[in-house]
């Protein structure tokens, strides 16, 4: 028995392609068990069995005035002028080596090339931070 024993390939004049013989002993009229839901009632028995406590589990996360987190506060661990190293000087620095890099325009005009193409890009970055910041801090204003 084929699974497709139901449809026949019949050659007409017309344009149909295949007629579905309904008398046929396939198996596509066999009830199979369904293996996907026994997988959710099994998830749905592990988490109602989590919930009722029956299961032990370890409670993840950290809680107000816990002993293991409540440290004396003893400055910023990062400088200020590292931050501003990071985020502002050295993209500029490594956008210009790329640009550098890549047009090999060390000729003539030395620099004017690579100066222009960083300025545009870094003038693309300078934007997306500050909109990324914006969007940062209306949804810490929201949540």
């Amino acid at each position: 028995m084929r699974s497709l024993d139901c449809v026949a390939n019949k050659m007409t004049g017309s344009t149909e392609v295949f007629a579905v013989n309904m008398n046929s002993q396939s198996s596509l009229n066999v009830h199979q068990k369904d293996p996907e839901g026994q997988n959710e009632s099994s998830l749905l028995a592990l988490v109602v069995l989590f919930e009722l406590g029956v299961l032990p589990h370890h409670k993840n996360g950290f809680y107000c005035n816990d002993p293991a987190l409540s440290h004396k506060f003893t400055g910023d661990s990062v400088s200020m002028q590292f931050l501003v190293f990071t985020i502002l000087i050295l993209p500029m620095a490594l956008i210009f080596i790329t640009e550098c890099i890549l047009q090999n325009s060390f000729s003539t005009r030395l620099f004017e090339s690579p100066t222009k193409t960083m300025l545009h890009i870094y003038r693309s970055y300078i934007y997306g931070l500050f909109f990324n910041l914006c969007v940062i801090e209306v949804m810490k204003g929201l949540v």
